[in-house]
């Protein structure tokens, strides 16, 4: 009997077993049938990428949810950044050749995030809910900590273009998918009732409700992931103004579900943050017409809306994301949205003016805060303010250090240091994204690059300016910086190849000495791609 045979007999043999198995579990233990099933799943998975299961940490960082049913609720790129350690370890210890390293800027820009939040933590040291303690809050600094693994071990892969472009694809592939559960979950209670147990990227405050939300008269949560993930997609793989064409569908079909879920959504950032990714990827692809043709259709709309008085029969959350613009919207929608946008402003003041909240603006006062303050935002949260001492929402707020701007954050958990680490960092990042899209400027791959690159042109801008979080934001870019590394690898080596090819192929010509004999062919000088 020939080897091929006796693993067809083993294999069959391990898969009538488990097939048993199950069907016995599936009765007495259903929990425990769907670990086994998932860690099967999980580990066909992983033997089927080899080499490139890698890309598990850019596929599961796309996911905005944590998994519940692991003690902790650890976020999905936690669980992927433990099993691509092991399988890199175990390549490490079979001495394999398919890791390597080089040095860059972008290394160094980690290196200042790993400098700013480990003095923060080295000062003002805190625990975890879980081990009990006065001091809790501790899980944010393993958020950074892991997110710099996660750029270490994305730094080690040796790939080429084509896996890059599989990553991106499998990359937006999930973001649609986690998007939607979360939109789904926004509209049936049972949905996300079901669901949280075991993963969190659903609407809590549906899961506790009879009903699911009312989208003429609540803003929607969902719609806010689904339009992000739609107008990234759209405006970076194609060229935006194709995606206006209604004769191209799955473009158009990107555009129109990210503009209308937006809307839906009552969220005025997330509309004005597809306008600009818009922009940004027109300017990007050399192309100023684009933007005069889309503009003229925008304003045509505008117009259109202001004539027929339509807008007061629209949802509140899109009459809201609209009430920036110069149109007829609900007085009350109109001036609520105006006063939070003072109430944040006031917020911050507050934070930066007084030391009631920030006691050391220079080196910050660390991730962590009082156990008892966790418990009444939690409280607060559910409905429940008798443990909130009669703090207002953004007492609340202040005291969690969740101040919904980027600079004001930074500041309260690694003080004026953090920020400007954090500033430097993005500057890198910056120019990193740059050279990247000049240098696949043209080829198939530009697209997917841009999908990459684009994000790290936006972030530093939209975070100061407009909206982000360093405690919850931060780390996924860390994270992401990684595809930045990967992108550069794969740059130096095709200009050293370029460079190579072309001494290789310089003819040598030998030079004739002074004595009329022939002299061995000066070497020439050689190129060094650099970043």
């Amino acid at each position: 009997m020939d080897s091929q045979k006796i693993k067809l007999i083993l294999v069959f043999a391990l898969a009538l077993f488990f097939a048993l198995y199950l069907g016995v579990a599936a009765a007495t233990a259903q929990s425990e049938a769907i670990a086994w099933v998932a860690g099967t799943v999980g580990l066909c998975i992983i033997l089927a990428l080899g080499r490139h299961v890698w890309v598990l940490i850019p596929i599961s960082a796309a996911m905005g949810g944590a998994i519940n049913a692991l003690p902790g609720a650890p976020p999905a790129w936690w669980a992927a950044m433990a099993l691509v350690t092991a399988v890199f370890l175990a390549r490490i210890a079979l001495r394999t050749r398919d890791l390597s390293f080089r040095w860059s800027w972008l290394d160094f820009a980690i290196f200042l995030q790993l400098l700013a939040v480990g003095q923060a933590w080295l000062r003002n040291p805190s625990g975890l809910a879980l081990f009990g303690g006065g001091m809790v809050g501790g899980k944010t600094y393993y958020a950074f900590v892991f997110a710099i693994v996660c750029y270490a071990l994305l730094a080690f892969v040796k790939t080429d273009i084509r896996m890059v472009k599989t990553a991106v694809v499998c990359m937006i592939g999930v973001s649609f998918l986690d998007a939607a559960l979360m939109l789904s979950s926004n509209y049936f209670p049972f949905l996300a009732a079901a669901v949280l147990p075991i993963y969190s990227g659903v609407d809590f405050a549906s899961s506790t409700a009879d009903e699911g939300v009312n989208t003429m008269e609540s803003r929607v949560t969902g719609g806010k992931d689904v339009g992000q993930a739609f107008g990234l997609a759209a405006f970076t793989l194609w060229p935006p103004l194709s995606t206006l064409n209604p004769l191209r569908p799955i473009r158009f079909l990107l555009m129109s579900l990210a503009v209308g879920f937006t809307l839906v959504s009552g969220y005025r950032s997330v509309f004005a943050w597809l306008a600009t990714v818009f922009i940004v990827a027109s300017l990007i692809r050399g192309k100023v017409m684009p933007l005069v043709v889309s503009g003229f259709i925008g304003l045509s709309l505008i117009v259109l809306l202001a004539i027929t008085g339509q807008v007061r029969h629209l949802p509140s959350g899109a009459q809201r994301a609209l009430s920036f613009l110069p149109l007829d919207v609900d007085p009350k929608i109109r001036g609520y949205a105006e006063s939070s946008t003072d109430w944040r402003v006031d917020m911050w003041i507050l934070a930066l003016t007084s030391d009631k909240y920030i006691k050391n603006k220079l080196l910050g006062d660390g991730f962590g805060f009082d156990a008892s303050e966790l418990a009444a935002s939690q409280d607060a949260m559910a409905g429940d303010r008798r443990r909130s001492m009669g703090m207002t929402i953004q007492e609340v707020m202040l005291v969690r250090g969740a101040f919904h701007g980027f600079h004001v954050e930074t500041i309260r958990m690694t003080g004026a240091l953090g920020l400007l680490c954090a500033l430097i960092g993005m500057g890198i990042m910056f120019r990193a994204a740059w050279v990247l899209i000049q240098h696949f400027r043209g080829r198939n791959e530009w697209g997917y690059v841009l999908y990459l690159t684009l994000p790290f042109l936006m972030y530093p801008f939209w975070a100061m300016l407009v909206f982000g979080s360093y405690r919850s934001e931060f780390p996924k870019l860390l994270v992401a910086a990684g595809m930045l590394k990967i992108l550069q690898k794969i740059r130096h080596a095709e200009l050293t190849a370029v460079v190579l090819n072309a001494v290789t192929a310089a003819p040598v010509s030998p030079t004739v000495t002074g004595r009329g004999s022939l002299a061995a062919p000066r070497p020439q000088p050689v190129m060094k791609a650099t970043y």
